[in-house]
């Protein structure tokens, strides 16, 4: 991701998955709130309007949509989250994208091949990685087990990375004692992670690799909070959306 651009994706009442995409421009943080409000967040019922679907397999639930304010329709009990997470199941990583999974530094699905980039498993977590980079960044990982193999992955789940971020910053919890403490939590709960196809990039254009992009227990480890209650603790609230098109900036992670 660069910057504060944020990548969300969600489903239609028909089934069919959508991840919405500007024209000009990228979305970003700013555009989850109204108001003071984060109404796109996990399980809400939002409404957005799509202009025409804008495939670039294996990226092939990008939909264009209209640059206006999404508006909150309501949410998704606990028991409607874990029925809809189950109805969305894959059986492993490997049959999620319709293109075989290669594994040479880090795990990825080559670009222009496959039919979907987003999919649904359910997982055993074994390893929780929080740490600062040689550059200063802060990488965050899990290592888990699907029902056939083991993957290390990145996690690009904004929530994820704000309540670590919040327990280093806030809290002064050691990144170590953090990441063990999640990996204590979720290995004890139902766990589901939302799988997706980062876009290729300049050092491997021909590779789209796998990310972590949505991380989902029951009972829930956030106890019902997302990003937008993290947010102000570690001073990334968006006042006001800003959809103009961002100068170009470092990725802030490596895939692999």
């Amino acid at each position: 991701m660069h910057g504060d651009w944020v990548c969300v994706a969600g489903y239609t009442d028909a089934g069919d998955c959508v991840r919405p995409l500007l024209r000009y421009g990228h979305l970003d943080e700013a555009w989850l709130f109204v108001g003071t409000s984060q109404v796109v967040r996990p399980f809400a019922r939002v409404e957005i309007d799509l202009v025409r679907q804008v495939p670039c397999p294996p990226h092939t639930e990008d939909w264009e949509i209209q640059p206006t304010a999404p508006v909150l329709r309501g949410e998704l009990d606990v028991s409607g989250r874990r029925a809809f997470l189950k109805a969305l199941e894959d059986p492993n990583v490997e049959s999620i994208f319709g293109a075989p999974v290669q594994h040479e530094m880090g795990y990825w699905v080559e670009a222009g091949c496959g039919t979907q980039s987003l999919g649904t498993v359910r997982v055993k977590v074994s390893q929780v990685s929080y740490r600062e980079t040689d550059d200063g960044k802060w990488d965050y990982r899990i290592t888990f087990a699907d029902s056939s193999a083991s993957y290390r992955l990145s996690v690009t789940d904004l929530a994820f990375r704000s309540y670590l971020d919040q327990q280093r910053k806030c809290r002064g919890i050691d990144p170590a004692r953090a990441g063990f403490e999640m990996l204590r939590v979720l290995s004890q709960r139902e766990v589901y992670f939302r799988l997706g196809l980062s876009r290729h990039w300049p050092k491997f254009p021909d590779r789209c690799y796998l990310q972590i992009n949505g991380i989902y227990s029951f009972p829930d480890y956030l106890d019902g909070k997302c990003f937008g209650d993290f947010a102000t603790s570690l001073g990334r609230r968006p006042a006001a959306p800003a959809m103009n098109n961002p100068s170009a900036q470092d990725l802030d992670d490596l895939p692999f």
